[in-house]
């Protein structure tokens, strides 16, 4: 993993350490308003882009209104600003600094612009909200 130090902690949160312990290939996660979904889904996100050089990750909600003024803005809350390379928020591709290797890239979108993202070969995705 890069060395930066994400503003996260899962100390009293049991289901935030759970979700990052577990080995699943597909994980959930699902809770009360204010549980702590979105923090663990962003977390995971950015912790598998810096510790796989190179990652290609997507972060989902069902428009896009939502994903500016929510998920997006809570991921930004952990990101460490010296890991970011680029940000295009035009396109909504942000490039992450790696220590060992090529940089990886997360791509935020809504639910309805899926076909935008077929051909990417994701390491990782996360859709937050999915209720919805």
């Amino acid at each position: 993993m890069a060395d930066f130090k994400l503003n996260y902690s899962t100390e009293k949160n049991k289901g935030a350490r759970d979700f990052h312990a577990s080995n699943a290939m597909y994980k959930g996660m699902v809770g009360a308003l204010g549980s702590g979904k979105t923090a663990t889904g962003c977390v995971e996100g950015l912790t598998l882009s810096l510790e796989y050089p190179g990652n290609v990750g997507l972060i989902a909600r069902k428009s896009l209104p939502e994903l500016k003024t929510t998920t997006l803005k809570r991921f930004f809350e952990y990101l460490p600003d010296p890991i970011i390379v680029n940000w295009n928020k035009t396109e909504r591709e942000l490039i992450l600094r790696s220590n060992n290797g090529p940089h990886s890239t997360v791509y935020f979108g809504p639910l309805d612009e899926l076909d935008r993202y077929k051909s990417l070969e994701l390491g990782w995705f996360f859709i937050d909200e999915a209720s919805e």
